[in-house]
């Protein structure tokens, strides 16, 4: 019955799978059904890289109503690019950017795409528009990311940028130099920490596909709270210290110009 609904030639039993076979577990049993002369593997291997290379190279807009999908590629000196979050601005165009080390914008209107190299290498990640729709928060994990992200939004014509470092930061040294970037490019510095139990730290580390060993967060738990007392010292023209799901859930960053009170 099952060789002629599977539509199998032969089933046999064997101590262990035949090379190049896939494996499924049924109700305990292993299946194993042989795919050597069925499929090049190399060469699948080779498609299977290059439709990973173009899903990091390639925007694609998904028409809501026709389900149409239209691609933009990115030029092909970019093609490694690995992009990140996508961010609209005022004016209708997508700005990116690459972890490689890429920035750019493209022109649904048009399909034009261009990219640029990030001045300062690696690191960029997120990019969004501010409510005016002029300008755009860029991240990175570590103010270097942050600030080259920023310095090429700024050369691509963005009148207006805040840099935001997404990392860690719970060692006093690495915030100092925060400081010092923010000051050396005239910009006030905003500390946002992120004080939730420790076991709620520990179960969503666990949770994560990239997880880090528990003694590290452990360490890193520690060294944020011995630093919460002296951040406000440390230059910071705001310090806003969250302390729960509710607090981060209610949480909104609103950017303004002008002076800013210094908070905890």
């Amino acid at each position: 019955m099952i060789r002629r609904l599977a539509k199998l030639s032969n089933i046999f039993f064997s101590a262990s799978a035949p090379p190049g076979a896939v494996q499924l577990i049924v109700r305990g049993e292993v299946a194993a059904l042989p795919l050597t002369g069925v499929i090049d593997f190399a060469a699948e291997k080779v498609r299977l890289q290059k439709d990973l290379a173009r899903v990091n190279s390639d925007i694609a807009r998904i028409d809501a109503k026709s389900k149409e999908v239209k691609l933009f590629p990115l030029p092909a000196a970019f093609a490694h690019a690995t992009l990140n979050t996508l961010a609209f601005d005022g004016k209708g165009l997508v700005w990116f950017t690459g972890y490689n080390g890429v920035y750019g914008r493209a022109d649904p209107k048009s399909g034009k795409v261009e990219a640029w190299k990030a001045p300062r290498g690696s690191g960029p990640y997120g990019m969004t528009g501010t409510p005016s729709g002029v300008g755009a928060v860029v991240a990175g994990d570590s103010g270097a990311a942050a600030t080259s992200c920023a310095k090429g939004a700024a050369a691509a014509g963005v009148s207006s940028i805040a840099p935001v470092v997404d990392a860690t930061n719970v060692e006093w040294m690495r915030r100092t130099e925060l400081v010092r970037r923010a000051r050396q490019h005239g910009r006030s510095a905003t500390a946002i920490a992120f004080d939730l139990p420790l076991e709620l730290c520990l179960a969503r580390n666990a949770a994560r596909s990239r997880s880090v060993r528990a003694a590290v967060v452990r360490r890193q738990h520690d060294e944020l709270r011995r630093g919460l007392d002296r951040l406000d010292l440390e230059g910071f023209t705001a310090v806003y210290v969250l302390r729960s799901d509710g607090e981060i859930e209610g949480a909104i960053v609103q950017i303004e110009k002008g002076p800013v009170a210094r908070a905890l």
